[in-house]
């Protein structure tokens, strides 16, 4: 194929047009210019593609303006990426063209996963799980596994090291292998400009009665090795459903196509879109048996992630990574709740981050920031504001459970899309629960409790002054729920002292001391006895919090 000719249709699948006429030049010259701030005339763009009729080629200008329009940072850029699609015989292709073609798609994804994940090597552990699970498939015969967990757990991160380790070192453990590594947010980036890459095609249309198998035609006999086609993000290559169920059946027909254990499938995904599996596997249930241990009977999202968040051993080992002084190794000893929390490893770099900026950082400055970076953040920051606010308002402030209902959630307008977000990063999680008729009810929960006590917490905080009047307010809201009376106790001496308004503390512990709390309608509101044991709990926290902060 000319050189030319490869951008210009480079170009039209840019702006998804087949044909171009007066118009569409006019039109292209107003996107260039706004993409590019570079400025080429309808009739240059009519000349290059032969609308008008020129005896010169383009200039260096116009080639570098169209090239960096595509997405490439000039002319030499293009031609250099493009070199190999020159080649119009199908039949010169071979396996080490096919690892030429694949090799750029590898190198362009792995680059937007080291961006995307802010990846250093000497500053995260390669966690086992990611190393087992890979060895394990990479001997077995079954063609096809998935990586499944919410996102923030980590699943870019093991695919990077995965790809370091085994496939782009020097003296790679796997010399014959072609890995053909995608990031699917970029997905349509790299096919627009790999379109020579057959399984990408396939992947996006793929005809069982027209294709006759073509990729497999072409490379099955002329393999020297494996090829492995790994995919980060399975999910957003298509957003809307309709065209991620044809995403699914596609790569179901390229598995069905394999022959012998050439061919091998690595995908990432979010545990929600196990569905998506299910609904086009029914239709063939003998094509699970493919799926090396994937559990595609789970009964609820949580069941089906296989990728987990980082356990004790691991989070140990980052502490001595990172030069984490032995107190931090006390704080996550004394409180699981936030070692839960961290063990997500999104999560984790977001409290080495806040270390790093803050010496002192306290338990409640450590929650702050992980709910501004995992909840209270764009996009959908309104919505999610929205749902939250919703979400306290049903389970009313966690009065006696924290469950509330899917559809009752769901039922103010616009906050879909937002709850989708908090079900993919891993904040909320549904289950199935069985009701009195044949129809089942869809709960929805926090994955961690302590975000949803502390949200709550905080709820208590925005409409009220920090006082004392609050302390016993919360108190004896729940006064039919202790661990929750426990829990806001223990939020709000950590508050107090993040404030350094001790005093604050002082005259609770007098108040309770003397048993001179308030009444409502001539009841105490606390017995004496219930006073002493709220008061030993006080007395508890502040020892515990104290020799933290000192």
């Amino acid at each position: 194929m000319d050189i030319y000719k490869l951008l210009r249709n480079s170009i039209q699948s840019q702006i998804n047009k087949s044909e171009m006429y007066g118009s569409d030049c006019t039109i292209l010259s107003q996107m260039i210019f706004e993409k590019t701030l570079r400025r080429i005339s309808s009739s240059t763009i009519k000349r290059f593609f032969g609308l008008i009729k020129c005896n010169y080629k383009p200039s260096k200008y116009t080639l570098d303006t169209f090239a960096e329009f595509i997405g490439y940072r000039n002319w030499n850029d293009f031609k250099t990426c493009n070199d190999d699609k020159l080649i119009t015989d199908s039949t010169e292709v071979s396996w080490n063209i096919l690892n030429n073609r694949t090799s750029r798609i590898t190198l362009r994804s792995l680059s937007s996963l080291k961006q995307k994940t802010n990846y250093k090597k000497d500053e995260f552990i390669f966690r086992q799980q990611g190393r087992k699970r890979f060895e394990e498939f990479e001997a077995d015969t079954l063609p096809a596994t998935l990586f499944i967990a919410p996102d923030g757990y980590g699943k870019s991160t093991i695919l990077i090291q995965l790809m370091e380790e085994y496939f782009l070192q020097e003296d790679k453990r796997y010399q014959h292998d072609i890995v053909c590594l995608i990031d699917g947010e970029i997905f349509f980036d790299l096919y627009f400009k790999s379109g020579n890459v057959d399984i990408l095609n396939d992947l996006i249309e793929f005809d069982i009665n027209t294709k006759q198998n073509i990729f497999f035609q072409k490379y099955n006999e002329l393999a020297e090795g494996r090829f492995w086609l790994i995919i980060d993000d399975f999910d957003d290559v298509f957003h809307k459903r309709s065209d991620y169920i044809q995403l699914v059946e596609n790569l179901t027909h390229i598995l069905m196509m394999n022959e012998g254990d050439w061919f091998k499938v690595i995908l990432t995904c979010r545990p929600e879109n196990i569905d998506t599996f299910n609904c086009v596997l029914h239709k063939r249930p003998f094509l699970k048996s493919l799926w090396f241990d994937v559990d595609f009977a789970h009964e609820n999202y949580i069941d089906a992630i296989n990728i987990s968040r980082l356990n004790t051993t691991e989070i140990n080992a980052l502490f001595k990574l990172h030069q984490i002084k032995s107190l931090w190794t006390d704080i996550f000893s004394q409180f699981d709740d936030i070692l839960g929390i961290v063990s997500k490893p999104y999560l984790y770099s977001v409290f080495i981050d806040e270390l790093k900026r803050c010496k002192n950082i306290s338990e409640i400055n450590l929650l702050n920031q992980l709910i501004k970076a995992e909840i209270l953040s764009p996009p959908l920051l309104n919505e999610k504001l929205s749902l939250i606010e919703h979400y306290v308002s049903l389970c009313e402030r966690g009065q006696e459970c924290f469950w509330v209902e899917k559809n009752q959630l769901l039922s103010e307008t616009n906050i879909a899309p937002a709850y989708n977000q908090l079900i993919s990063s891993g904040i909320l999680y549904e289950i199935f629960k069985p009701t009195n008729t044949i129809d089942l009810r869809i709960m929805v929960n926090f994955t961690q409790k302590t975000i949803l006590e502390y949200i709550i917490f905080l709820c208590w905080l925005e409409k009220n002054e920090f006082t004392i009047h609050l302390f016993f307010e919360i108190l004896d809201y729940y006064k039919s729920n202790q661990i929750m009376q426990h829990r806001m106790m223990s939020f709000f001496v950590k508050t107090a002292m993040h404030k350094g308004d001790l005093v604050i503390i002082k005259r609770i512990k007098d108040k309770l001391l003397n048993k001179t709390i308030s009444e409502k309608n001539n009841h105490p509101i606390y017995t004496s006895e219930c006073a002493m044991d709220l008061l030993s709990i006080l007395e508890e926290l502040l020892v515990k919090y104290s020799e933290l902060q000192n």
